[in-house]
This record gives C-alpha cells, sequence and structure tokens, in this order.
C-alpha cells in the first residue's frame, strides 16, 4: 500500500504543480486577456523571441542527449521537432495572450517572451526533473547523499525565478492597464 501511495504522489506532484505554476506566473496575463479582448498584434521583438523559445529546446537537446549517444539519428530528428512544435506554440498561445491582455510595449513584451516564457515552461520540467533525482537520492531510508545540497539549491534558484516571473507578469499586466488594482491582479476579479 506504501508503494501505491509514493506512486500516487509522484505522479500528482508535478501535476499539481505544473497546475500551480501556471496559475501563479500565466494567470494574470490569461485573466487580463480575457477580460480586456485586444486583437492580436506583433512585433519584430516577438520574432526575434520565436526563434529563441525554438533554437532553446535544440540547443538543451543537442547538449545534453544527442551529441554521441543514440539519439543522434531519426529519434534525435524527431526530438528537434517537437522541440520546436512545443516552442512555437508556447510563442503563439503567449503572443496572443499579450496582445490580448493589452500588453504593447516592446520591452515588456520580450521580458515575457524571453525570460518568464522560458522559465516557466522550462523551469516547471527542470523542477519535476529535481524533485525526482531528490527522491531518488533520499531514498527511502531518508539518509542524506552528498548530492541533496546541490538538488535542493537548485531547487531554491528555481523558486526564486519562479517568483520572480509571477511579479513581473503581474506587474506589466499592471502597466498596460493601470486602471486595473494591485487586488483585482492578486484575486483574479473580472469587475
Amino acid at each position: 500500500m506504501e508503494t501505491l501511495g509514493g506512486c500516487l504522489c509522484v505522479l500528482l506532484a508535478p501535476i499539481g504543480s505544473l497546475w500551480l505554476l501556471g496559475q501563479l506566473i500565466l494567470g494574470p496575463l490569461d485573466q487580463a486577456a480575457r477580460r480586456r479582448r485586444g486583437p492580436t498584434q506583433f512585433t519584430m521583438l516577438d520574432f526575434l523571441c520565436l526563434i529563441f523559445l525554438i533554437q532553446l529546446p535544440m540547443g538543451l537537446l543537442q547538449a545534453t542527449f544527442v551529441r554521441g549517444s543514440e539519439l543522434g539519428g531519426a529519434a534525435g530528428r524527431v526530438l528537434y521537432v517537437v522541440g520546436a512544435v512545443i516552442g512555437g506554440l508556447m510563442w503563439w498561445v503567449s503572443v496572443r495572450q499579450l496582445s490580448g491582455a493589452g500588453v504593447t510595449l516592446t520591452a515588456h513584451r520580450g521580458g515575457f517572451l524571453a525570460l518568464v516564457l522560458p522559465v516557466a515552461f522550462f523551469g516547471s520540467i527542470a523542477m519535476i526533473v529535481l524533485a525526482v533525482l531528490l527522491v531518488n537520492e533520499v531514498g527511502l531510508a531518508w539518509q542524506l547523499s552528498p548530492n541533496v545540497p546541490y538538488i535542493l539549491t537548485a531547487m531554491g534558484l528555481l523558486a526564486v525565478a519562479f517568483y520572480c516571473s509571477a511579479r513581473y507578469t503581474r506587474w506589466i499586466v499592471r502597466q498596460s492597464d493601470p486602471d486595473l488594482s494591485r487586488s483585482q491582479i492578486e484575486d483574479g476579479s473580472n469587475q
């Protein structure tokens, strides 16, 4: 029974953490876009961020898996395509949400697309991997290994990055509509 409970925690914790991160970091932008419903507009910086968001997973794949491994062939190409499609979809949805929310300043859009979005998406994946590594290192006997402080440090840095991303998203939403009160952004009310 303990293994069933452990398996459920390992499966449900990532889903819950992804949902929570989505609500904290991307939720205010989504709420503003639903309320304002602005037209989709593009800037040159948006397209530069598209290239960055497509190249980021490809670079991570190249540095981590593909070079010198069995993934160099067809499987590596499939992962490249999947990474490019995910990066493109993240960009498209985010540009639509930024436009819908009325975020028009290029610097705000660039900060969101080049910093907040990769931190939210790739950071959540990294946090799940780090949590699995932590459970693997600690084990059922609760014995600390030498790698635990490094894993906890990386998790702490990611938590700080998530916090800063959530604050930045709320700030750009507030900057795009000065009449919007802080409590409306924090609470998610549409009134």
